[in-house]
This record gives structure tokens, sequence and C-alpha cells, in this order.
């Protein structure tokens, strides 16, 4: 994981507050879709990485106080996309890409991939830190589909 772009230029395309429940991670998805534009060539792959990210925040967070919240934002930063996805934190959890498929691992489970789908659609540039309010997890994405990019 390394630190992003932190010399581009980073522009809020927009956010949204969610309440903390389990019918987050669809809301933000429709939020994202929204924010970028329905007809943005990586819609999807944001789609699915603020649904990973949104549902962990969700799952893995504090969220036992009233009033919880997850807040997801879209930054434009050249040619990428950032996806901030920041809740309360956890004394016990700290986000980590497991090893898919380890020896005994249930190949069939249904949970467990979030993070490796998201170090896979962001090319492993992705990371976390802690902040007073909480925890931010995020990933970048370039901005146009891998085929585009690799067009002579």
């Amino acid at each position: 994981m390394n630190a992003g772009h932190i010399n581009q230029r980073r522009t809020l395309l927009g956010e949204v507050i969610l309440e903390s429940t389990p019918t987050s991670a669809g809301l933000a998805r429709d939020a994202a879709r929204d924010i970028i534009g329905h007809d943005h060539p990586i819609k999807d792959d944001v789609a699915l990485v603020v649904s990973e990210l949104v549902t962990n925040a969700f799952k893995y967070s504090d969220r036992g106080e009233i009033g919880a919240v997850i807040r997801l934002a879209l930054f434009s930063e050249g040619p990428v996309l950032r996806v901030e996805v920041s809740d309360r934190g956890s004394a016990c959890e700290i986000p980590r890409r497991e090893v898919p498929y380890a020896d005994g691992e249930n190949t069939n489970a249904e949970s467990g991939r979030g993070l490796v789908i998201v170090d896979g659609l962001s090319q492993g540039n992705w990371g976390s830190h802690t902040h007073d309010r909480g925890r931010t997890v995020w990933c970048e994405l370039a901005a146009e589909p891998i085929a585009e990019r690799c067009r002579p």
C-alpha cells in the first residue's frame, strides 16, 4: 500500500453521509453513480469498491452509539478517482486484506473478500488512517478503464 497521489490537486466531486445500517452499501452505490455520472467509464468499478468499503464500515466500526454515520467522499485527482469511506473506527479491528483461499478456508464463503476486491481494482493503491473522528479507508482507481489506457 502506498500513500496515494498526495501531490495532485484533489477536487471533491461529492460526498454523502449515511446512517450506519445494513442498507448503507446500496445507498452508497447509488450515490456514487449519481456523483460521478451513470455514463462514467469506471462507474461499475467505483460502485463495487464503494459497496465493499461501506459494508466493511458498517460491519467493523464501533457503531453501537445512536447516530453513528458513514461518510462517503469521491475526489478527482488528475487521472485518478479517489474513494474515501470514513466511520467511527474500531478499537479492535484494522482494515486488512485477507489472502484468498488460504489453507482450510471455505472457497465458497459469501464474505471475506471485500478488501481483496478493492486491492485488485485499485491495483494495490489503497490504505487507511485513523483520526480524531474515527477511521478513513481510501482507494484510488484510474479514471479510465485499463483497456483504454493500453491502446496505442
